[in-house]
């Protein structure tokens, strides 16, 4: 009986971890995230999204720090996963020239910015970084 529990517990535990990432596709991106035609963001929370490819060490090497802040920062911002080899023209927007890499896109309504890292970075880094490229923004103020 014991050993069902742990088992029913460790199920839920993993599922809650991969829920808090989600794919993204290139579709999704341009009618829920994107608005083309006016070039702007329109996204109504913050999001944190990871480029990777399926075959890169490195992205293999962030995927768990990606995971473990998404967990604790999914009340605050929408994480998503892209595979660019599935969806070439997102790693064209955000012109992806090395991987892993993450963009970070503020909540905000009707805006044109982001910001990107690119590399294998801690869990701390990542932290900092969500913090610091968001915070003027979240405070109401422009660049």
């Amino acid at each position: 009986m014991k050993r069902i529990f742990i088992l029913i517990i460790s199920i839920i535990m993993c599922l809650n971890v991969f829920s808090q990432v989600k794919t993204l596709t290139s579709n999704k991106f341009f009618s829920e995230i994107y608005d083309s035609e006016n070039e702007v963001f329109i996204n109504q929370y913050g999001i944190i999204i990871d480029l990777y490819a399926t075959w890169c060490g490195p992205c293999r090497v962030m995927s768990p720090t990606f995971d473990d802040v998404a967990r604790e920062y999914s009340s605050y911002f929408d994480f998503y996963r892209v595979d660019i080899d599935d969806n070439g023209d997102l790693a064209e927007f955000f012109e992806a020239r090395s991987i892993p890499m993450i963009i970070y896109i503020p909540a905000k309504t009707n805006n044109s910015g982001y910001y990107s890292s690119v590399g294998v970075i801690s869990k701390k880094e990542l932290i900092d970084r969500i913090n610091v490229t968001t915070q003027p923004l979240f405070l109401g103020l422009c660049y």
